[in-house]
C-alpha cells in the first residue's frame, strides 16, 4: 500500500515537471473558468480519444460543473458542445488561465 501511494506522488511530481509555466490540471479548475488547453499528458490512446472529441492542445474551453472536490467528474463546453471527463481524464489535460483580451492584444500587435 505505501508503495502504490509513493508511485502516485511520484507520478504526479512528474507530471507537474512536465506542465509549462503556469499550467494545471484541469481538476483544479472553478466552475465558469475559462481556460485553454495546454497539454495532454496521456498515452496514444487517450489523445486520440481526446481528439476526437475535439479537445487537442491550444482548445478554448469552460468548465460549466464543478462539484467542488478535486475527484470526480466535470463537464466542459467548446464550441463543439458540453462533453463529460471522468476525474482521471480531467488530471491528464494540463490548462491554463485564458481570456478574450489576451488574444486580441496580440492580434493588434501583429497587425501593426
Amino acid at each position: 500500500m505505501a508503495n502504490t501511494l509513493k508511485d502516485k506522488e511520484e507520478s504526479t511530481l512528474l507530471s507537474v515537471r512536465r506542465a509549462p509555466c503556469g499550467a494545471f490540471p484541469l481538476t483544479l479548475a472553478d466552475c465558469g473558468q475559462r481556460l485553454k488547453i495546454v497539454r495532454l499528458l496521456g498515452g496514444r490512446t487517450f489523445q486520440c480519444r481526446m481528439a476526437s472529441l475535439g479537445l487537442c492542445p491550444g482548445q478554448k474551453i469552460e468548465v460549466a460543473t464543478n462539484n467542488g472536490k478535486s475527484v470526480g467528474p466535470r463537464i466542459v463546453t467548446t464550441d463543439a458542445g458540453r462533453f463529460a471527463l471522468g476525474c482521471g481524464m480531467c488530471q491528464k489535460i494540463l490548462v491554463a488561465p485564458w481570456d478574450d483580451k489576451d488574444t486580441t492584444k496580440s492580434i493588434t500587435s501583429e497587425k501593426s
